[in-house]
């Protein structure tokens, strides 16, 4: 059988499975117990046949020309995963090759400071700073687990970048953003439904934000941090007033890594232009701090910061160990580098650099078919 077949018969399958979850309370107790093993299997199965690929999408890899904004795709594979003490540590390929990748499909449209949410084993990239055409976009795209073609969904209501983005009970969130033609914030939010492909409103965050980091847990939506466009907020589990840092989610808690405190650095600088000196007489703070907040505890504690001050990078967990990709230093300085983490871990341990730097670009872990790379499409004839 086709590998990439029996990926997509597996998905299919899934998809079937999980919608039945949903009207679970119609079901007899043996019914219901049925339907999740029939899950769990399919999902162990899937797992079975996939490799680990940590992406980095679209970004900016220059401070000069507004054009040298990538619509590029890297990836990285990852190793299976080892089990230490019950911790699933992956670690990243090291040959005398680069890790990283540039044979995935662009972006359709290349956009800096999009928001991301990866769901159904497809990868959404929604709204963002669109530099090419010079203004805010609306666009919503998804890649397919081969990383063969992005598909055009429905636009997002409004035109926003710096939106955060969520899963939650089959369906996509994106709160806040801000439009930089009329440097307005906003504070609403949409739910996007994968089956009928389009969004509705949802209840509104308490005030505007943009820059925030929204993360899923336990049947709840968690925004932190952001501005509002005067000042960067604390508020939601977070020690320091953060704007465009990153939030990920491990078994048992969030990770909060990086972020600045200007509130007006993004108005720019997340688009590419840079501000001259007497505009900006003072530097803003940027953090190379991490913190972790403990669910159980319900308390913050401090990790090992960053070796240097970042924001405006991307972040990406994978089992224990969490992945900070490129951003930007406290001097402007467009990073490349790649640095991972696991919880406990006495320092970060640098990773194969992507191939260009970038900043406000957005990443995640994609499971994709195994020895599928550089296959063009469903019609392969690759084999098992």
């Amino acid at each position: 059988m086709k590998m990439h077949k029996r990926f997509l018969e597996l998905q299919g399958a899934l998809g079937v499975f999980e919608k039945e979850t949903r009207n679970a309370e119609d079901y007899s107790p043996a019914k219901q117990q049925i339907i999740k093993e029939r899950i769990h299997n399919l999902e162990v199965e899937l797992m079975q046949e996939t490799d680990k690929y940590l992406y980095a999408v679209g970004g900016v890899r220059s401070r000069r020309p507004m054009d040298k904004t990538l619509g590029r795709v890297e990836s990285m594979e990852i190793e299976k995963h080892v089990k230490e003490e019950r911790t699933i540590i992956p670690r990243a390929v090291h040959t005398s090759m680069p890790g990283w990748t540039m044979d995935e499909e662009p972006l359709s449209w290349a956009r800096v400071s999009a928001g991301l949410a990866v769901a159904h084993y497809r990868t959404y990239v929604v709204g963002g700073y669109d530099v090419i055409r010079n203004r805010t976009s609306h666009i919503v795209e998804s890649m397919d687990p081969f990383g063969v073609c992005w598909r055009r969904e429905a636009d997002l209501p409004g035109c926003w970048m710096n939106v955060a983005c969520g899963t939650l009970e089959d369906r996509l969130y994106a709160a806040g953003g801000r439009n930089f033609e009329n440097a307005s914030v906003s504070s609403d939010m949409s739910s996007y439904d994968y089956e009928s492909n389009s969004w509705r409103p949802e209840t509104s965050l308490p005030s505007p934000r943009w820059g925030g980091a929204m993360i899923a847990h336990d049947g709840r939506l968690y925004y932190m941090g952001g501005s509002d466009g005067e000042e960067v907020h604390s508020n939601m589990w977070s020690w320091n007033s953060r704007c465009e840092m990153t939030a990920v989610v491990l078994s048992d808690g969030i990770l909060v890594v990086g972020g600045h405190e200007d509130s007006s650095i993004g108005r720019e600088g997340s688009c590419g232009k840079v501000r001259r000196e007497e505009e900006n007489p003072s530097p803003p703070t940027v953090h190379k701090s991490v913190e972790y907040f403990d669910f159980r505890t319900r308390k913050w504690r401090s990790e090992r910061p960053l070796r240097e001050e970042r924001y405006a990078h991307g972040a990406a967990a994978l089992g224990a160990r969490v992945f900070v990709v490129g951003g930007s230093n406290s001097l402007g300085q467009w990073q490349k580098s790649v640095l991972s983490l696991s919880l406990g871990d006495k320092y970060w341990r640098e990773e194969p650099s992507m191939v260009r730097e970038r900043k406000g670009l957005v990443a995640h872990v994609m499971h994709r078919p195994t020895q599928l790379r550089g296959i063009p499409g469903p019609t392969s004839t690759e084999s098992e």
